[in-house]
This record gives C-alpha cells, sequence and structure tokens, in this order.
C-alpha cells in the first residue's frame, strides 16, 4: 500500500493511478452486466444439455471427433463446468469444438444458442 501511496506522488503515476479509479466503476457495472448473461446462459445451457454430455455418451456417438478426448468435461452437467464453457465461448477459444460436441449429442437447432451467447457477449 506504502509504495503505490508514494507513486502516486509522481506526477506521472498519479495520472495512472486516477485514470485507473475513473475506470474502476464502470468496469464493475461491465463485469456485474456479464456475470448476469453467464448466470442467465448457464441455467438455460443446464436446461437444454445437462447431463446429455458424458464420456459413456460420447463414446457411443459416432458423430462425435474422438481426437480431443478432454473437451467432453466442458459441458454443462454442473454450474460451475456451464461457467467454464461459456467462457470458453466467450474468449472464442475452439468453441466450435464444444458447440459442435453438444450439438451432435442433440439436435442442431442447439446451435441458435451458441450463436446467440457470441452475439450478447462477443459483439
Amino acid at each position: 500500500y506504502r509504495p503505490a501511496l508514494l507513486l502516486a506522488e509522481i506526477p506521472q503515476y498519479g495520472i495512472i493511478f486516477r485514470t485507473f479509479s475513473q475506470c474502476a466503476r464502470p468496469l464493475a457495472t461491465l463485469a456485474g452486466v456479464l456475470f448476469v448473461i453467464f448466470y442467465v446462459y448457464d441455467l438455460v445451457g443446464m436446461l437444454l444439455f445437462g447431463g446429455k454430455v458424458t464420456i459413456l455418451t460420447v463414446a457411443e456417438h459416432p458423430d462425435i471427433e474422438k481426437t480431443e478426448p478432454l473437451y467432453v468435461y466442458n459441458n454443462f452437467n454442473d454450474f460451475a463446468s456451464g461457467l467454464v464453457v461459456l467462457f470458453q465461448q466467450l474468449i472464442v477459444n475452439n468453441w466450435y469444438v464444444t458447440a459442435q460436441m453438444l450439438t451432435d449429442v442433440t439436435t442442431n437447432y442447439y446451435r441458435y444458442f451458441f450463436v446467440s451467447f457470441f452475439v450478447v457477449c462477443v459483439c
């Protein structure tokens, strides 16, 4: 805490600290809105995909690629793993692999879920 106060006394660093403090409230608001969006999409994802993706269902389904076996853990079976999937969708990290796996287990109409999340959060 004290080194930060000392750095704030230097005019150039004071400008940086004031800028961060002015950006804190809008960023907190943005984080709150993003959390609400994640919460709603996670609950809807748990209703649509909950319990449908397990190691057994992926092994039995012929359409799912077997190249990435750890992607089976990116599912909506519980709230925490749903948040991980949504964060993966948000940062666009191989989102198409997870979306393809989940739509292979269900139907192609569930792609609208991922497209709508992409439009709401990323665009």
